[in-house]
């Protein structure tokens, strides 16, 4: 009985000598966390009067710098200038002017070569009497090129929704400028539709890359290599978290407006895959109401260099295909049908084949004239003036052998695989 009673007390010393080294171990596990506190403590201290510091420091920079501003401005010398600067502006927006229009008139001969091809002399001088096209007054103009020489250009910063419900698809290659108005564009339009806004750089060597990093609110993702604009679209699209993509040209700028009504055409209508703007030039001409895909597998776009204010441009209808530089089609579709198909890489007829692969799918391909963009054509690749224009490394003659096997199916009512033979103007509406 003894000998049971010394083993239960031993036992007994050995929990209470266990609890008690156990006892020590939290106490001086509450002391060094007591010690860690007080320190985090004070380097929050610490850190709380350097940054009131700063704050401090800037606010002081700020009126120092407002101060200098104010004297600036009420200076002689900086109301003497005036006259100076004015006319800086104005002559880098003439520049500006001027080399659209250089470029416009480089391309004139080879148009002329295939409208007498197409068309034949009567049909070309029939087409040249008929394209003076009132200027459009009505329309909001597209801001041109920033001169940041003679301008310094402010901060680029666009919205950026949690949700979006439309992502913008951007795919660049140098060009900054264009870039640059594009998403300023982008910036200053209010749209009820949240969205985001995937810039693409497809390795440019100018200052493209560098500046995208210092726009706010957009995701810029740069190629490991070159993989044209078929190639970048499609890496755009893989980033994209919005219902629908909207693929857009960076030689555009948009209109008040364009991006909802792009959108609500796929709730007002039934049973739509894929909707395209409104195109028109900078000079107000219109490029695109749409677009037709002839017999021969070659396309045209409906009202070209006519009036955007033309009753026929301007109701809602289902065409062949429109052009890839301002359209919206639903994620989920584009990811069904596999993106943009990469035979024809780098660029052209990719758009057309995506409308041919929506109406595969048993959709439709409408044209929203209430959605206006203004396109450069010609930056974001090369012009695009007859869909046969040559891209270096493409060889045209391909795209249609590639395209031909769609073209059995379903086109646009009313424009089933006709010859150019048989149509009378596919440049009105």
């Amino acid at each position: 009985m003894i000998d049971e009673l010394h083993g239960r007390i031993g036992g007994l010393v050995h929990d209470f000598d266990e609890r008690t080294a156990w006892a020590r171990q939290l106490d001086a596990e509450v002391q060094r966390l007591g010690r860690e506190l007080l320190a985090a403590a004070q380097r929050h201290d610490d850190a709380q009067q350097d940054w009131q510091a700063a704050a401090a420091h800037f606010q002081r920079e700020i009126a120092r710098l407002e101060a200098e501003k104010a004297e600036l401005l009420a200076s002689l010398s900086w109301r003497l200038t005036k006259p100076l600067r004015f006319a800086r502006r104005q002559f880098g927006h003439a520049s500006v002017q001027l080399g659209y229009l250089a470029r416009r008139a480089l391309g004139l001969p080879p148009r002329v070569l295939r409208s007498l091809r197409v068309r034949g002399l009567k049909g070309t001088l029939e087409r040249v009497r008929g394209s003076d096209a009132p200027a459009v007054l009505d329309l909001p103009k597209p801001e041109l090129l920033v001169d940041e020489a003679a301008t310094p250009a402010s901060p680029i910063v666009l919205p950026r929704a949690a949700s979006p419900r439309a992502s913008i698809v951007i795919p660049v290659y140098n060009k900054w400028r264009y870039t640059e108005a594009c998403l300023r564009s982008l910036a200053k339009e209010t749209q009820r539709s949240g969205f985001e806004v995937i810039v693409v750089d497809d390795g440019s060597s100018d200052e493209t890359w560098e500046r995208l990093q210092q726009v706010e609110g957009i995701t810029a993702h740069r190629n490991a290599e070159n993989l044209g604009f078929v190639g970048s679209c499609n890496a755009g699209a893989a980033l994209a978290r919005g219902e629908y993509l909207v693929f857009l040209n960076n030689d555009t700028q948009v209109a008040p407006n364009w991006l909802d009504t792009l959108l609500d055409t796929f709730d007002q209508h039934p049973r739509v895959g894929t909707v395209g703007s409104q195109l028109v030039y900078p000079d107000g001409r219109l490029q695109e109401a749409g677009g037709i895909v002839f017999s021969d597998s070659s396309g045209w776009n409906y009202g070209r260099f006519g009036d955007p204010r033309d009753p026929a441009c301007n109701f809602v209808r289902e065409v062949d295909y429109c052009s890839g530089a301002a359209i919206a089609i639903p994620r989920a579709l584009f990811e069904q049908r596999g993106g943009f198909d990469a035979r024809y890489a780098p660029a052209y007829y990719e758009d057309t084949d995506l409308a041919f692969q929506v109406r595969e799918a048993g959709l439709r391909v409408l044209y929203q004239p209430a959605s206006t963009v203004f396109h450069f054509e010609g930056v974001s690749a090369s012009t695009d003036d007859d869909r046969d224009e040559e891209v270096p490394g493409h060889q045209p003659a391909e795209v249609p052998r590639t395209l031909a096997w769609r073209l059995p199916q379903a086109t646009a009512a009313g424009h089933r695989l006709r010859s150019r033979a048989n149509t009378v103007s596919v440049g009105a509406c």
